[in-house]
């Protein structure tokens, strides 16, 4: 008589997920960016998980006996644990679209990224552990009453991002595992530009523009650049958002100019045109 002792395991698939979960990376942006942007809006924690285990002891096998589902259900009075069927999950979700969040001007104010998890009947899944994996690390999450959860997303650099959303399972649920995209855009811009008139004598003549973003901030040190009558002056925006040019102009006319902010990856491009007459 052969005595067979075993342990059924959770799904090695667990553990290539939890490996997904640590190195999926956002698709568009360079990862010390990132993990910066990130690292100023949702607090990191670790993560351990540990994957219970069910002993199964058999006896009074033959060389040639195997294991199958009739084996379990019987009772023939060998000891026998019957494995437990678990519960099919799934988790809901949807691709999201947003906004750059710059810290310096927005602060903690992104939109939220939501998960529900669900049972193959469509009921929430309450009080379990939800792992969100971005660029090589994990956020973890415990479902409510609904079987939600959420992440704020504070990215401050446009681009699409990738999201590997992980449901471990345990003794009662099976696991469950996706994939998200959540795209960030450039901040929309505005220039404000102020006509101007100057006697032909006047020794000093400047153009102004204004930058603000889509919450209204003043958006400093960013380079703007202003053409008038053939010519490109350039000069960054002050504390106040403004930058200002002294540009040569001496012919008695109105000139019709423009200012333009080329966008990086945070704020958009935003182009403005204005007067200056010279008198």
């Amino acid at each position: 008589m052969f005595i067979l002792k075993f342990e059924i395991k959770r799904s090695l698939i667990f553990i290539s997920i939890l490996a997904i979960l640590i190195l999926s990376i956002g698709m568009a942006s360079a990862s010390e960016e990132i993990s910066d942007s990130v690292s100023t809006d949702i607090a990191s924690e670790d993560v351990t998980s540990e994957i219970q285990t069910d002993n199964v002891e058999i006896t009074n096998l033959d060389e040639d006996s195997s294991l199958d589902d009739a084996d379990l259900e019987k009772d023939t009075g060998d000891k026998v644990k019957k494995a437990k069927k678990r519960i099919n999950t799934k988790i809901i979700y949807q691709n999201m679209s947003t906004t750059a969040v710059v810290n310096e001007y927005d602060g903690r104010t992104g939109e939220y990224f939501n998960v529900t998890l669900v049972d193959e009947d469509d009921k929430p899944v309450v009080g379990e552990l939800i792992q969100i994996g971005f660029n090589g690390r994990i956020y973890n999450r415990t479902t409510d009453s609904n079987g939600g959860a959420q992440l704020q997303i504070n990215l401050a650099y446009s681009g699409p991002y990738t999201f590997a959303i992980c449901y471990l399972g345990e003794d009662t649920y099976e696991s469950s595992f996706e994939v998200a995209v959540i795209n960030v855009a450039a901040k929309k811009m505005t220039l404000t530009v102020p006509s101007k008139s100057y006697k032909a004598s006047a020794k000093t003549k400047t153009l102004t523009a204004t930058l603000k973003d889509n919450k209204g901030n003043l958006i400093k040190s960013k380079q703007i650049s202003f053409t008038v009558n053939g010519k490109t002056y350039s000069a960054k925006t002050d504390s106040k958002g403004v930058a200002t040019v002294k540009v040569s102009l001496s012919t008695k006319k109105t000139y019709s100019f423009t200012a333009k902010f080329a966008g990086d990856k945070s704020f958009g491009a935003v182009t403005k045109t204005g007067k200056v007459t010279i008198k």
